[in-house]
């Protein structure tokens, strides 16, 4: 065979493979708060935050600072039959998700599966609240005295993902805590 032929036989486009990690963090690894049983009626609890103006500008600058910052992940395909191999539409204010390429960060949004790449930190958050809530309802009998109506919820996450580096020690702190909510 030429070298010819072996070149046309070559596959085209770029080779996927999983990264081998050492020390990457998981989205996984933390499972989400699970929301009480709902008996009869919910009523949550409002809670009133005073927030001092003086020092919003200065924590806001930081946060926005952090959420800025490039976060290399390694998102994880889905194991449902014909999933795409893309995320669902991510983005932040309008701004489509930003992948960093050689030529500088471009907005794609829908971030594929199964590659190593580094986004903004605020889309990874983006990823680590996407979560749907699974209900089952288990009903008492109608001529009971006391009948029961109980409504279990499981939350689990819609996008697992890796997170391969952070530069930022508060990083997998922050994200712990997202993952827990």
């Amino acid at each position: 065979m030429s070298t010819v032929q072996a070149e046309e036989n070559k596959p085209k486009g770029p080779a996927v493979r999983a990264p081998k990690f050492t020390k990457a963090f998981d989205s996984e690894s933390v499972a989400p708060a699970q929301k009480p049983v709902i008996a009869e009626s919910y009523d949550p609890d409002l809670d009133v935050v005073v927030v001092d103006i003086a020092m919003l500008k200065k924590e806001q600058l930081e946060r926005l600072r952090f959420n800025e910052e490039p976060v290399t992940i390694f998102i994880h395909r889905s194991g449902e039959k014909n999933a795409s191999k893309v995320t669902d539409l991510i983005a932040v204010n309008g701004i489509k998700a930003e992948v960093l390429f050689k030529n500088g960060w471009v907005a794609i949004g829908w971030l594929p599966r199964g590659v190593t790449l580094t986004t903004k930190r605020k889309y990874v958050e983006q990823m680590a609240h996407a979560k749907v809530d699974d209900v089952q309802t288990k009903t008492g009998h109608v001529g009971d005295e006391n009948p029961e109506n109980l409504i279990e919820r499981t939350t689990r996450s819609i996008c697992s993902f890796s997170v391969v580096h952070d530069a930022n020690p508060l990083g997998i702190p922050w994200l712990q805590s997202i993952l827990r909510q």
